[in-house]
């Protein structure tokens, strides 16, 4: 669904690339003990070439569609300390971790520290070279600067009293033919989110909880009229389309879950004509919980999915990982999805977790664009370390 015009917004500035660097040692909960790359970054123009905001395709050149290009960086806002890096260094990218690494996923294509406010759109410009837009999808409505905070490079959203939720997103539907504006992204890909947040709050919580997914941005800017999620040969308005849920810390309304060890992880294959809500949704229910083998708590841990899609004969997968370790059993598919019934359609369920089991339910996932989005309940603040993307 569109969100208007883009307010018309002056260039961003652009200037010589500065930057603080500090390697710190981290210990996580799972023992282990990374190096973080903390950094304050102004990129010069010319590094627009080596972060681009738009998508990262894994497809032939006639199935990408262009989102607007960026008109330049933020730079860093005032109060950022920087130091001068010497002419011709190069930034240091994390790596990635070793499983993903082993599948080819070497190539960090989205990379978000939060050293800087700079990197979200919290004046609601709809202006091209965010890594995240202040607003939660279908709701037209902006997220108040004032549920969005920053320090010592983490993330923090929720203020703690208001009613309602936030969000932020790596992508928006925009009511220009580009249809959207943000990051997106397609092909193989490993998903990443160093994320905290306190157990206790959840009894404050009433509409949302801590959370962080991705949908298809061709939903996203398509609503319920337009034909990029329709489904061929299907009544007009019978869309198909994806939905990944990296982690969510699923809760009911003020429900204490200090006495959990698990979190939820899972994909959804959404189908129908909408009249109210989407009538088909498909997930692998009972196979969607993670468990982390501890009572859930306040210290940071990643949360990250993997995803392959399917190639010829050889069936695509997602998989959930928590503190870099792989927790959960694969689900399997390889498409195309010709047409409905899918296999599960009828209980609202299916399972694949062996590739003999593939079938053509979630394959849409190889067909469409994930955007990304954090989001909670603003009486359950969430914190984020960083948001990090690996690709071919």
């Amino acid at each position: 669904m569109g969100v208007g015009e883009v307010a018309p917004t002056a260039p961003l500035r652009r200037s010589r690339r500065v930057a603080r660097i500090q390697l710190l040692s981290e210990r996580d909960s799972s023992g282990e003990a990374p190096l973080k790359l903390k950094r304050s970054l102004n990129r010069a123009p010319e590094d627009q070439q080596e972060r681009t905001h738009l998508m990262f395709i894994d497809a032939p050149p006639a199935a990408v569609s262009h989102a607007p290009q960026p008109a330049g960086t933020a730079a860093a806002i005032a109060g950022v300390g920087v130091e001068p890096v010497p002419p011709g260094a190069v930034k240091p990218a994390p790596p990635p971790p070793r499983f993903a690494a082993d599948l080819g996923l070497n190539r960090l294509t989205f990379s978000d520290e939060f050293d800087s406010p700079a990197t979200i759109d919290l004046g609601n410009t709809h202006a091209a070279g965010y890594n995240w837009y202040a607003q939660r999808w279908f709701v037209g409505r902006a997220t108040p600067p004032s549920q969005v905070s920053m320090a010592n490079s983490v993330l923090t959203l929720g203020d703690g009293h208001s009613a309602g939720d936030v969000a932020l997103v790596s992508a928006i539907a925009l009511a220009q033919p580009a249809h959207y504006v943000g990051s997106v992204f397609s092909g193989a890909a490993y998903f990443e989110a160093r994320i905290a947040f306190d157990p206790a709050d959840s009894v404050r919580a009433t509409t949302a909880f801590p959370a962080w997914w991705a949908l298809a941005i061709e939903h996203v800017y398509d609503g319920r009229t337009k034909a990029d999620v329709q489904w061929s040969g299907q009544a007009p308005g019978y869309a198909h389309f994806t939905e990944l849920d990296f982690f969510e810390q699923v809760h009911a309304p003020k429900e204490d879950v200090r006495g959990r060890d698990d979190y939820s992880g899972t994909i959804h294959d959404w189908s129908g004509v909408f009249k109210g809500r989407w009538p088909i949704d498909i997930w692998p229910r009972g196979h969607t919980k993670v468990s982390v083998g501890s009572r859930l708590d306040t210290g940071f841990h990643t949360y990250g999915c993997i995803y392959v899609p399917a190639h010829g004969a050889t069936p695509g997968f997602v998989q959930w990982v928590y503190d870099r370790k792989t927790f959960s059993d694969r689900q399997y598919f390889r498409g195309p999805p010709v047409t409905p019934p899918l296999p599960g359609q009828s209980s609202r369920t299916w399972s694949a977790e062996t590739p003999e089991l593939a079938s053509a339910t979630y394959s849409i996932i190889d067909q469409q664009r994930l955007a990304l989005s954090l989001m909670t309940d603003n009486r359950w603040p969430m914190r984020v370390d960083y948001v990090r993307v690996w690709q071919h």
